[in-house]
């Protein structure tokens, strides 16, 4: 049987399925939540869902993955623990979330969203600078060469195979 590991979106929009886990840290994201989750999904979800601490030897895995495809910037410590924690599982991973999808594509964990398509390239980003266009090492909020705005720019793209 598959197991499904889902980001907070997907609990807070009603994702079900058997057998389910997620990271704490997305346990203590839908507290925040919870007077807007429907009273039969929040039992439905006490009684399924399971959750866990990804070993740091998976978390470590997916910030390397994550800081060469660029998406580290993008990605909250919960998004990398969801990954860490398909990854030792073996799970799917359920989100819409792009960045979590292209890093779970690079380490070849299987994802699905729900609400909307997967991803169909797989993208590298850098970071640049969008006045004078240097490439930058790490995320600025400010150019320290000009002083410009600091953005993200795709570096490579592939086609992902199966899609």
């Amino acid at each position: 049987m598959d197991v499904y590991v889902l980001d907070t979106s997907a609990i807070l929009s009603g994702f079900m399925a058997e057998d389910i886990i997620a990271p704490l840290k997305v346990y203590d994201e839908i507290k925040k939540y919870r007077e807007d989750i429907p009273e039969y999904v929040w039992a439905y979800y006490e009684e399924r869902i399971r959750f866990y601490e990804p070993k740091n030897e998976y978390i470590e895995k997916v910030r390397k993955i994550a800081e060469r495809t660029g998406d580290i910037h993008r990605l909250s410590e919960t998004d990398i623990e969801v990954i860490a924690l398909a990854l030792e599982h073996n799970g799917i991973v359920v989100t819409n979330d792009l960045s979590i999808q292209n890093v779970c594509e690079e380490l070849n964990i299987r994802y699905m969203s729900y609400l909307s398509k997967d991803i169909e390239k797989v993208f590298e980003w850098e970071i640049v600078c969008k006045s004078c266009g240097r490439v930058l090492d790490k995320k600025y909020d400010k150019c320290p060469f000009c002083g410009g705005n600091v953005g993200f720019r795709i570096k490579k793209s592939r086609d992902i195979n199966n899609k």
